[in-house]
């Protein structure tokens, strides 16, 4: 509402309009103050006395921003996006009214959620790699959870996602919320060979090099937070060999024989036929035969019998 009526004249908007925007800018301003200091005192250690996150006004339906928390620092540090929107908010209250701030501040809010699901400033046993891995267990699993990053980073986080969750598919915007040099700065440090030696290493490409190794190192050894089914069950198959080939014989002879045999039946049927009546006159050609020996041989038994009895 308060980028919408930005550049709205109040001279010509009547009364009704003017109390329902001075009603959002105070509604809009009592939350923003509200989540400022909420997340001043959590950005600072305070020794003995512990403050943990109220995550009452978290919206469900809005996206999750989440982001990095900074390893170096064993203080009680925000995550890396929180930090810059708070870093932010802080110029928003010393400077005075811009209306260019709001567009990122609107993300600046206590509805959307900057931290993993169950993490709490009050477990000690927390660890970064473990709340690494929470983070990426968030990006994996639900669709309404986005990274936020310096972009050296987003786009190593992209190709490790990419490389170890291959059926997700992930996005990586082009649109930045805040731009800032990074480098340093040296003070009071007239004509040191401090600043000359930097500036040489600079120049030739060295600080550079090691800035990417660094980022490089923060990937070795990291496994994958989720296992997916489809990862999981994944066994790759080596169709190079000829474990199917013996089937394929078989199934290709056998359906060749069941082809061949009524055509070779077919074409073959005259010389079978030939073959039967030529083997029927033979077998009734050998029992002719057969019979008239027998009768033969009856007869001249019986006159060599008579012969004998004359005798």
């Amino acid at each position: 509402m308060v980028l919408k009526d930005q550049n709205v004249d109040e001279t010509k908007a009547s009364g009704a309009t003017k109390r329902e925007r001075a009603k959002v800018l105070m509604t809009w301003t009592f939350e923003f103050f509200s989540f400022s200091f909420a997340i001043s005192r959590i950005s600072s250690p305070f020794g003995t006395k512990k403050v943990d996150l109220n995550m009452i006004t978290v919206d469900s339906t809005c996206y999750r921003l989440l982001s990095a928390f900074d390893p170096s620092n064993r203080d009680r540090v925000l995550p890396e996006f929180l930090a810059v929107l708070q870093n932010l908010a802080n110029r928003y209250i010393r400077s005075s009214l811009s209306f260019s701030m709001f567009r990122d501040l609107s993300l600046f809010s206590s509805r959307h959620s900057f931290f993993p699901k169950g993490f709490s400033y009050m477990n000690v046993t927390l660890t970064y790699s473990a709340l690494r891995r929470k983070i990426e267990g968030e990006i994996v699993q639900c669709g309404k959870t986005v990274f936020i990053g310096k972009s050296s980073e987003i786009k190593l986080e992209y190709e490790f996602l990419s490389k170890n969750y291959p059926d997700i598919k992930f996005f990586m915007s082009d649109q930045t919320v805040q731009s800032y040099p990074i480098g340093m700065s040296f003070h009071n440090a007239l004509r040191s060979s401090v600043v000359k030696s930097f500036k040489t290493l600079n120049e030739a490409g060295i600080l550079t090099h090691i800035e990417k190794l660094e980022l490089s190192k923060k990937n070795i050894n990291r496994t994958a937070a989720i296992i997916t089914e489809s990862t999981n069950d994944f066994n790759p198959t080596n169709i190079a060999t000829l474990r199917g080939a013996w089937p394929t014989v078989f199934i290709l002879a056998g359906s060749l024989i069941i082809v061949t045999i009524p055509i070779f039946i077919i074409e073959s049927r005259r010389r079978f036929g030939q073959l039967i009546r030529n083997t029927c006159g033979m077998l009734s050609f050998r029992n002719y035969r057969k019979s008239k020996r027998v009768v033969a041989r009856t007869v001249i038994d019986i006159a060599i019998a008579v012969c004998e009895m004359g005798k």
